[in-house]
């Protein structure tokens, strides 16, 4: 195997090493809730319980959180703007927060560029090769949960565009045999569980809290950017 391929494979285990940490930091109130049960269901001290835990989860994972967090905070409001709109239109994939993508991003390009200058200073002899391609795959590091996430937006406007057809055409029959607007909306979302009907569920729950009907459709609209979906959306309201 030779230096590049070595390298190649380094660069995408360690990005993807490092999504994986910050996927699995979005949880962590679902995380809490389930920690507290334990508390409550068993003997053990709090002391007990924490040790049963791996050094990793206790102390490595929690340290590289912190340290993606601190990173993110230096991020731009732009920025912090742009992810958090990404990150929507991708359904927030476990809750995750803008903050949390950007240090995630973050935390991969400065992991990438230190590892990849280690190997390849070592590899070469050479620390001006170490620190240029280090900077250069640092900086693919970076790239490399942006194009996750961009995957993410693709599927998902992808699977809303196949589920429409089937979902209006619930709906019309629902309306036809004299259910409401609302009424059938909730046929659909009982009948199937993907990226659509969860948002027709958040329109329903937002209707509940008191938001007007056409200002929780036409938020679905903007939030999830399909055209298909928002002429649906045009026609409804102008009806």
């Amino acid at each position: 195997m030779n230096v590049v391929s070595v390298v190649t494979a380094l660069i995408i285990g360690l990005s993807v090493t490092l999504i994986v940490i910050g996927l699995g930091s979005i949880r962590s109130d679902d995380q809490v809730k389930v920690r507290l049960a334990e508390y409550g269901l068993r003997g053990s001290s709090l002391t007990d319980l924490e040790l049963e835990r791996s050094f990793w989860a206790r102390v490595v994972k929690p340290s590289l959180q912190r340290l993606a967090r601190r990173l993110a905070s230096l991020a731009p409001q732009a920025t912090l703007a742009r992810t958090r709109k990404q990150l929507e239109l991708a359904g927030n994939p476990g809750g995750m927060r803008a903050l949390d993508f950007i240090g995630i991003r973050a935390l991969a390009a400065v992991g990438t560029a230190v590892l990849m200058f280690v190997v390849i200073s070592g590899l070469a002899h050479s620390v001006g090769a170490g620190l240029l391609l280090g900077l250069l795959l640092g900086a693919l590091g970076y790239m490399l949960p942006t194009l996750w996430l961009g995957g993410r937006v693709r599927s998902r406007k992808t699977e809303i565009l196949r589920s429409l057809p089937d979902a209006l055409d619930l709906l019309t029959i629902s309306v036809e045999a004299g259910l409401g607007f609302d009424a059938a909306l909730a046929k659909v979302v009982e009948k199937w569980d993907n990226a659509l009907t969860q948002e027709f569920a958040r329109v329903l729950a937002e209707i509940r809290v008191g938001k007007l009907r056409r200002e929780a459709l036409r938020d679905m609209a903007e939030r999830v950017e399909v055209p298909e979906l928002k002429s649906f959306v045009a026609a409804v309201i102008q009806a």
